[in-house]
């Protein structure tokens, strides 16, 4: 098996949540492109800016692990989603703002929220690990 990736997801915390109940994952508004590139096996954590009523929430509420399976198809009358089978870990939300000075990939400070502009973006195992600590899970 290749070694793991490390992913970012950014989405309301109500998805985060429905997501943990229902053992998926789904970036980028249900797109295909999205999940497509995430493999069996890659971690990922969810940074929620804001609830779905746009209350701040501004931390990572759900992490995981991509369970062995393709993409699958979900339709509703809302459209049609895709979405990968996952793994949560039982884990404590975490607050972004004591975590921005370890990441590797905040380069600017005063302009931290710029990464967090994509649906869907891969980080190192290092910043992965920060992320992971503060919500007190232990990666394998």
């Amino acid at each position: 098996m290749p070694e793991p990736r490390f992913w970012i997801g950014v989405t309301r915390k109500e998805h985060v949540d429905l997501g943990i109940e229902g053992g998926f994952v789904m970036f980028a508004h249900g797109k295909r492109s999205a999940v497509q590139k995430l493999s069996a096996g890659d971690y990922f954590a969810c940074y929620a800016p804001m609830t779905i009523a746009g209350e701040p929430v501004r931390a990572f509420t759900g992490i995981g692990v991509v369970e062995a399976a393709e993409p699958q198809e979900t339709v509703s009358d809302r459209g049609s989603f895709w979405r990968r089978p996952a793994r949560y870990f039982a884990a404590q939300p975490a607050d972004v703002y004591p975590l921005l000075e370890q990441f590797s990939f905040i380069k600017d400070r005063s302009h931290w929220g710029m990464a967090f502009h994509k649906s869907l973006f891969e980080v190192s195992r290092t910043d992965f690990t920060v992320i992971a600590d503060a919500m007190g899970v232990a990666l394998h």
